[in-house]
Parts: C-alpha cells; sequence; structure tokens
C-alpha cells in the first residue's frame, strides 16, 4: 500500500488531499475476518484498492474503490451474472455543511476500451447500486437498485443455488428512517443439507418488515414461516408476529439437517475467560403461534398441534398448547430459558393410550393397557442426563382406567420372588393355597393411579395403587434416577449414512462384531444389544467401554487421515499414531515415514531415533516461534533426557527429580515434600553441585572455587 496526500492551510482548509493505493492479499482479509470462517469464503490473489479523500472547508469528497476479475476475488457467494467478468466495488461521498451525497456507490461490472487516440475509456454498469442524499437528521432518499435478478450459488455448498432480485427505498428522519420495497429469494436448493425453499419475501412497510418462506422442504418435512419484525434502529431485533405451520414435520429427518448443518459450521474461538457469561439474545417475539398437522419422531405420531409462542428475556414460551397424541389429547404450556436451558412443563392429558404410548415412545409391549389421564408440573435444566436428572423437580400424577397388567400383574411372577417362595408360610399348607390362586387372571384392574414426585435426582412414589377384582397392588418408596442398574444392557444403532461416507461394508461390520461379542443379537433396524456376562454395573461399564473401542477397520489408534499432495508426491498427516503397523504397509516410504511420539519412536526404533527425534521436534517448534536457538543446547537435553537407555522428561518426574541433591531437587519443583521426604529417609547432601551451593551461600566448586587453600603448619 501507498500513501500520500497532505492538506494545505491547516486552519483554512484551502485544501485537502489523500491517497492511498495498493493491493490486499486476500488470504490477509481471512485473517482479518476471522480464519474459522475461509471455508465459506471463495478467494485468490490480490486485490487492487484506491481510497482518496479530497476537498476544501466547503466540500469534501471520499472515494473508495476495488476491483476484482477471475484471477483475484474475494466472495462468499459465486453469482452467474458476474462469472469471468471484471467487476467494481466503490463508493462516491460527497460531504458538504448538514448534506451528505451518496453516488456512484455499489457493485459494478467493469469494462475497458480505447478510443481513436488511444485513451482508455472506463465503463461502469451497475448490477446493485446504492444512491442517495442525507440532509440534516433527516434522508432524503436512498435508493438501492438490483436492475436484474442475479443467481448463483452459496460456495461453501458448491451443490447450491438460488435466485435473488428486488430493491429498496430508505426516507424519512435518520433516528426512525423509513423502509419500502422488498426482495425475493427463489428456488434455493442446498443439496448438502437436505434443503430447498421455493421462495422467500421480505416487503418493507415503513417502520417494520413483512417476510414469508414458502414451501421450505427440510428432508422431506414441509415448512411455512410468515412474520413481521421492526425495522426501526434498537438493540433487539423485534419480531411482532410470527407463525409457523407445517402439514407434516419428521423431527429425526430433520434433526439430520440440522447434524449435517453443525459440520459446516464455524469453529468458535476458544473463549479467554472461563468465567465470563453468556450474552443474551437479542431477539423478542411478542406474538407468534404454530400449527402442525402431523409431528413424527421415531414411533410417535402426534397430530394436530398448535399453540402460542414469544420470546422475551431469554425465554422461549409454548403456551395454550393444544394437540393429540396416543388416541388423547394434551393440553398445557411450556418455557424454557434458551441461555441457561431451564425447562417448565406444565400438561395435562386425558384419553391417552397406554399400550400405545409404551410400545411407541419406549418399546415396550405387553407391559400395561389402559385409559390414562395424567397431569405433570416439573422443572429441569441441563445438558446432560445427570444434570437434568438432579435438577429435575416437581410432580407427576396419574390415573389409568380399565386397564390391564403385562407379566408383572399375574399373582405367579409376584411371588415367584426368592423371599417369597422361600418363606416358611409359602412352604405351609397355606402355600398350596396360594398356588392354587395362580390360575386365577389377576392382571386386570379398574384403576391405577398415583403420584411422582422428583427432587435431587430421587423419584418418590407417593404411592402408587391399583384396585382390582382379584389383585390390588400398593407401591411405595423411593427411585434413584441416576443409578437405574434396571436394564443392564448396551444397545448400539449402526449409522447407514456414516457407513456409506467411510465406505465400510456393513457385512464385515457385522461380522466383526460378532466374533467379538458372542451373544450380541442383532436386529433388522440395525440395532445392537449386548448383555453383560454379570448383572453388575463395573461389568456394564466395561463392556460399553469394549464395545465402543472395537475397531472395524484402518489402523489401531489412528482416528483420522489428511491426504495432501505436495509437488509430485502424496503426504499423509494422522490423528493419532501407530508406527510400527504404518512401517509395515506397502508403498509407505519407511525413510521419512515419522510421528511426534516420541515414546513410540524409542519403542520402534530405539533410543538413538528417539534422541534425534527430540532434537527435531525442540528445534522445530523454536524455529516456529521466531527463536533462535544453538543446536548444541538442544543435544546436550536430548543427551541428558536419554542418556540411560530410555526417555526420561526434564520435569520432577524425570531428570530434575532424580538428582542425587536433597537441596537440588527441592528447588525445582514440590519443595516440602523432597525436604520432608529426605529428613524421614535420613538423607545427606554432599553439596556437590552448582544448585546446592548458591542455596547455602558458599562458592560454586568451579574455577577457584574448585580449589581449597590451607595454611601449612610449621611444625608438620
Amino acid at each position: 500500500m501507498k500513501y500520500s496526500g497532505g492538506i494545505v492551510d491547516y486552519n483554512k482548509l484551502k485544501s485537502i488531499n489523500f491517497n492511498t493505493n495498493g493491493s490486499i492479499n486476500t488470504d490477509d482479509l481471512i485473517k482479518l475476518i476471522g480464519r474459522e470462517f475461509k471455508p465459506f469464503i471463495h478467494s485468490q490473489g490480490s486485490i487492487p484498492v484506491k481510497l482518496t479523500f479530497d476537498g476544501d472547508r466547503q466540500k469534501q469528497t471520499l472515494f473508495a474503490q476495488a476491483m476484482c476479475d477471475k484471477e483475484n476475488f474475494l466472495t462468499p457467494v459465486d453469482f452467474k451474472n458476474t462469472a469471468g467478468l471484471t467487476t467494481t466495488i466503490q463508493s462516491v461521498v460527497d460531504f458538504k455543511p448538514g448534506r451528505i451525497k451518496i453516488k456512484k456507490t455499489g457493485l459494478f461490472k467493469r469494462t475497458v476500451n480505447v478510443d481513436e487516440d488511444g485513451n482508455e475509456i472506463v465503463k461502469l454498469d451497475e448490477i446493485f447500486g446504492i444512491d442517495g442524499t442525507i440532509a440534516g437528521d433527516r434522508i432524503n432518499l436512498i435508493k438501492i437498485t438490483m436492475p436484474k435478478a442475479m443467481s448463483g450459488n452459496i460456495y461453501a455448498f458448491p451443490q447450491s443455488e438460488f435466485g435473488l432480485k428486488g430493491r429498496a427505498f430508505v426516507f424519512g428522519e435518520l433516528k426512525s428512517p423509513r423502509l419500502r420495497g422488498g426482495y425475493e429469494v427463489t428456488n434455493l436448493s442446498i443439496p448438502e443439507l437436505l434443503l430447498t425453499l421455493k421462495q422467500s419475501d421480505l416487503d418493507f412497510k415503513g417502520h417494520s418488515a413483512d417476510f414469508a418462506v414458502r414451501d421450505l422442504m427440510l428432508n422431506g418435512s414441509d415448512m411455512q414461516i410468515n412474520g413481521t419484525f421492526s425495522t426501526l434502529p434498537s438493540t433487539n431485533f423485534e419480531i411482532s408476529k410470527l407463525d409457523v405451520s407445517s402439514k407434516y414435520l419428521n423431527v429425526d429427518k430433520v434433526m439430520n439437517v440440522s447434524e449435517r448443518a453443525l459440520k459446516y459450521a464455524p469453529k468458535t474461538p476458544a473463549k479467554t475467560s472461563a468465567s465470563s457469561q453468556p450474552a443474551d439474545i437479542p431477539v423478542i417475539i411478542y406474538n407468534g403461534s404454530i400449527n402442525f398437522a402431523r409431528i413424527v419422531t421415531g414411533n410417535i405420531d402426534i397430530r394436530n398441534t398448535q399453540a402460542g409462542i414469544s420470546l422475551a428475556n431469554n425465554i422461549f414460551n409454548i403456551r395454550n398448547l393444544r394437540t393429540r397424541a396416543f388416541d388423547g389429547r394434551v393440553r398445557g404450556n411450556i418455557s424454557m430459558n434458551l441461555i441457561t436451558s431451564l425447562l417448565n412443563i406444565r400438561l395435562t392429558g386425558r384419553g391417552i393410550d397406554v399400550e400405545k404410548a409404551l410400545l411407541d415412545a419406549a418399546g415396550m409391549k405387553d407391559t400395561l393397557s389402559g385409559t390414562a389421564a395424567f397431569e405433570t408440573d416439573i422443572s429441569l435444566k441441563g445438558a446432560t442426563y445427570e444434570e437434568q436428572m438432579r435438577s429435575l423437580k416437581g410432580t407427576v400424577g396419574f390415573d389409568v382406567r380399565n386397564g390391564q397388567f403385562g407379566p408383572f400383574g399375574k399373582l405367579e411372577n409376584l411371588i415367584i420372588a426368592e423371599n417369597i417362595r422361600e418363606s416358611q408360610l409359602f412352604q405351609t399348607a397355606l402355600g398350596g393355597v396360594i398356588s392354587g390362586l395362580t390360575t386365577i387372571d389377576t392382571t386386570h384392574f379398574a384403576e391405577l393411579k398415583g403420584t411422582l414426585s422428583f427432587n435431587d435426582g430421587i423419584c418418590n412414589l407417593n404411592p402408587i395403587t391399583s384396585l382390582g377384582n382379584i389383585l390390588s397392588l400398593h407401591i411405595a418408596g423411593e427411585f434413584d434416577l441416576l443409578r437405574n442398574y434396571a436394564d443392564m444392557k448396551v444397545e448400539a444403532v449402526l449409522d447407514e449414512r456414516k457407513i456409506e461416507d467411510k465406505r465400510l461394508d456393513l457385512d464385515e461390520i457385522l461380522a466383526k462384531i460378532q466374533k467379538n461379542f458372542k451373544k450380541a443379537d442383532i436386529k433388522d433396524n440395525l440395532k445392537i444389544i449386548v448383555e453383560p456376562p454379570k448383572r453388575e454395573i463395573r461389568e456394564l461399564r466395561l463392556l460399553a467401554d469394549k464395545f465402543r473401542d472395537l475397531q472395524i477397520s484402518g489402523i489401531k489408534d489412528i482416528g483420522k487421515v489428511i491426504i495432501r499432495k505436495d509437488e509430485r508426491e502424496w503426504i499423509m498427516h494422522t490423528e493419532g499414531s501407530n508406527l510400527k503397523d504404518i512401517l509395515s504397509m506397502e508403498g509407505i516410504d519407511t525413510y521419512r515415514t515419522t510421528t511426534n511420539d516420541i515414546h513410540e519412536i524409542e519403542t520402534v526404533l530405539g533410543i538413538e531415533a528417539a534422541r534425534q527425534s527430540i532434537i527435531n521436534e525442540a528445534r522445530n517448534t523454536l524455529e516456529n516461534q521466531g527463536l533462535s536457538v544453538d543446536v548444541r543446547h538442544i543435544m546436550l537435553v536430548a543427551d541428558i533426557m536419554t542418556s540411560e537407555g530410555e526417555v526420561k522428561s526434564i520435569g520432577r518426574h524425570g531428570i530434575s527429580g532424580e538428582k542425587s541433591s536433597v537441596l537440588a531437587r527441592a528447588a525445582f519443583e514440590e519443595t516440602g515434600k523432597h525436604l520432608l521426604r529426605a529428613s524421614i529417609r535420613g538423607e545427606v547432601d554432599d553439596l556437590t553441585g552448582i544448585i546446592e551451593n548458591i542455596i547455602i551461600g558458599q562458592p560454586i566448586p568451579l574455577g577457584t572455587g574448585s580449589i581449597g587453600v590451607k595454611m601449612a603448619n610449621k611444625n608438620e
């Protein structure tokens, strides 16, 4: 960049002239924007820029310009209208006392012709323009125009496409400007996210704007969104109306869209302060509604869901919820703090088919049937199951009529428990009478009701009672939600999409699972159930770890591989290390293949190779930080670390911790522990080293300090 210019007569401002021109490398611009956004920006080369500011006391003109062509550009969106063209982004602004004039501002197609005299004639054709005037505290009129409809694709999603057209006008008071016009996005398609959008409109209506999203499809689920928001300057984005509707919403498939989107999301930079609090959500929804004809998740099918919605002070409210689920009706209110994740649920249900609910929601067949009513008033928060269960508070009351237990309600299953079957009462003649009762159907009941209360991870049964013609039950006590060991099995579901993406063979995966887990139960829906050899929590955890660590493909301990072409050869960078197995692979250059795991190098190639690796890693680290250290210093450190035939660290667990001098060890780390341990063992410090002599204030045994001087005794 070159800078020039100055001011003539600073007091009177007779002339002002400043000029800047040069070029900016697009990599430097991306650093300024944030490297986490690089995958979203198509960039190449360097962009020529020009900036001038000239005039006098009465009038000044600001001119800013940046030019792009097919070799030098930076854009998150590739427009077909500008493909292969030379374009200019520029702004011209005139400043006069009490007046600002914006002209020739926007994106232009730039063409250069040469006349008969050899002079260049530059022509700018507007692609997107801004033109207008601001006088005092009023905007006379600012026009934002797009003469022709635009089409293109989003760079981060190469298969995407969309169309864009529209214009806008801004006028009125500067503090509260009015807007007119609108924009329209058509035929948006992002196959990478399984997303399509037929049309989206934005219409400005003065101090507000109406928006509409029509025929949004998310992996087969449709969505229609309409609303109105304020265009007045504010610290919050205020939505006065928001209506969301859908004919069919498959939650599982929509979550698949969300998972794909998260893969493209830029990585959030690490927080600099652990104590920083999350910022409030700057959005307010005053009045909204949802209307979903059908919601499907797993085997659960919910119909005719309607509710009002609002958002304020980080709390999202669903009020007057009305829906049909499991052949019954559900009503209530739900609120959630989007910052703290505190969730409050107040729901009532009537006419619920219990058998259908247990089968569809939990996969529990022939467990319980009947028609239920329920009432919930609970709250919870947290991201993990443990956090949610510990914070769970409130009550759930239920009343099931005219139902039937599954095997649990049969008398023979109740009395088969060891503490009953082995009692003296059961073994007497009375036991024969009781045994005779087991042929009677005891599973039916007229009513099953109870209340569950939750607090600190404990569920209290207060109590649960059933009333039947033959058998009535009374169940009371506590249940620990955090230590539910009843279901002693490991369940896993194979992800077909990931198997396909990674080009794995499903049959080989299943064969390896069956080989490592002899009693694995593989279902048709690729669900795998494995039970531990003993019904103990320790065995269950060990089984889960073994299942999670099962290697189905590739090389052990290698999690990810990045392949990069460097001139005429291919180089692979791996996440994880297994030098021994990689060196035995065909096609690997064993002379140049290495790892930064020094202990693995010691194991595979020996102590001398580990010594050289320490030198190489230390030199590379220092050079990358711009530090210059004589290699002999690094070699000395490497020699000390490997002198005993094994790699030892410099710290208290290695070289420094093995010094013979008590004071030298104490001077490095954990002073108190070293002095206490030496006192207990009765160690003696001969003060032969440098550190210990400096500590006690006497000359070190080097140079003149290595020579002792004594006065001779004449009598000797």
